[in-house]
């Protein structure tokens, strides 16, 4: 039998036979971090709505106000940073750029403890 626990902060999947686990091995992060956009590329000056939403480990939305620090990247260039508080796990910003180039979007939760998301904008 396959059963799933929660430990801090990580999932574990087990097997059992009967009352003896067999094999415990990490399966997930049990919070995860999404960011999501209708798009991946923008024209100069356009503005991209972004969402960062917080989800267990099965993808249900989480109500929760971890805050969120998004980094923004664009070759070489050093990061711009935002801090984003989630209300009920959800938080929106807008990406809008006045270069051409590619650009790196790196979101974190302090209480997660994998490295979060990335999404990555085309600038044209």
């Amino acid at each position: 039998m396959t059963d799933f626990i929660v430990e801090n902060g990580s999932v574990y999947k087990i097997e059992k036979d009967g009352n003896f686990v067999f094999d415990k091995s990490f399966y997930c992060a049990e919070m995860i971090l999404t960011m999501t956009a209708s798009k991946d590329t923008a024209t100069v000056g356009e503005t991209l709505p972004i969402t960062v939403e917080l989800k267990d480990w099965k993808g249900n939305p989480l109500p929760k106000t971890c805050p969120v620090i998004v980094h923004v990247t664009h070759e070489g260039e050093d990061a711009i940073s935002l801090n984003l508080t989630p209300d009920n796990g959800k938080a929106d910003f807008d990406f809008t750029s006045h270069s051409i180039g590619f650009f790196t979007i790196h979101a974190e939760c302090s209480e997660m403890i994998c490295g979060g998301c990335f999404f990555n904008v085309e600038v044209t």
